[in-house]
């Protein structure tokens, strides 16, 4: 189904996170250079016209608004430079109360998170969820721990020192991060390939089924299969064009409201359809019971 219009929008809240602390301060420059200076217009422009552009389409993914970031971050730094020259001690007690609240619960979370590493690995019943010698998850911690006493430390002393602390300490927690998080977390959130792979160990795909997928992992599907004559379910997305065009591609695509004329269509092969979602997503078509199905790591596969 299309992504809603607002899809965007938690995505580039969470992408400006934690520089984007900074604008507490920065709204003071800019209410100083919007409409007067043509470098804020230029970015202005350069991001709110990518945003919409992108929000309106039908096909999201995440990465789509990458091309946004750059201009947030000139206008937080030109509008934060404005607001230091024209009022700095105000700056100051902005940043030093916005930031040194962030540093508490960064600090907060570091002993929290350190103390539930210690208690969990005690108990040899609990799911193991890093390598017995990874220490990666106790550095980041300690690291975290220190950023954040540094910006309570630096709260209320010199501007330039509060935000040296603040975005080179990202520096090493966004190094040791990618080591620190939990085995397995990667592989099963960066591609769907893992989870067709499981779900295929267990159905395996006969050269003469019919194979369906929805936009969202066609290329995955046949990618993992090295087929090219699979068909698309639902929402014609990216694949519009190709359909609607090419007299070739008749048949190649159904609803999931028109699953009985198309099984009929296709009888005695079978109906192999595989879905990026797992089964607590009302993820299979209603009104028909599968054959088989499996569901792995967030892909669902049924037969038909």
């Amino acid at each position: 189904d299309p992504q809603p219009f607002w899809y965007f929008i938690p995505i580039l809240l969470g992408g400006i996170l934690p520089s984007g602390l900074l604008a507490a301060a920065a709204w003071r420059g800019w209410k100083k250079m919007f409409f007067r200076e043509p470098l804020m217009g230029y970015c202005l422009c350069w991001f709110v016209f990518p945003f919409l552009f992108f929000s309106a389409s039908s096909c999201k993914l995440g990465t789509y608004i990458l091309p946004c970031f750059p201009p947030l971050a000139v206008l937080l730094a030109a509008g934060l430079r404005r607001a230091m020259l024209s009022d700095g001690a105000w700056v100051r007690r902005v940043l030093g109360r916005v930031l040194g609240i962030f540093g508490g619960i960064l600090a907060a979370a570091a002993v929290f998170g350190l103390i539930a590493l210690a208690l969990w690995r005690r108990f040899p019943q609990l799911p193991e969820i890093y390598a017995p010698r990874n220490v990666a998850p106790y550095l980041f911690l300690l690291v975290l721990l220190l950023y954040g006493a540094g910006l309570r430390r630096f709260r209320k002393g010199k501007t330039r020192r509060l935000l040296i602390w603040f975005l080179l300490g990202l520096a090493p927690l966004f190094a040791l991060g990618m080591y620190s998080l939990p085995k397995g977390l990667l592989a099963e959130s960066k591609t769907p390939v893992p989870g067709i792979t499981a779900c295929l160990a267990e159905i395996p795909v006969r050269s003469c089924d019919v194979v369906a997928a929805e936009s969202s992992g066609l290329s995955a599907v046949a990618w993992c299969l090295k087929r090219t004559d699979l068909v698309l379910m639902n929402g014609k997305g990216e694949f519009r064009y190709a359909l609607e065009n090419y007299p070739e591609y008749e048949g190649r695509f159904f609803r999931a409201k028109d699953m009985d004329a198309f099984l009929a269509s296709i009888r005695p092969r079978r109906l192999v359809l595989i879905v990026l979602r797992g089964l607590d997503h009302k993820t299979l078509p209603r009104g028909r019971v599968p054959q088989k199905v499996v569901s792995k790591h967030g892909v669902t596969i049924a037969v038909y």
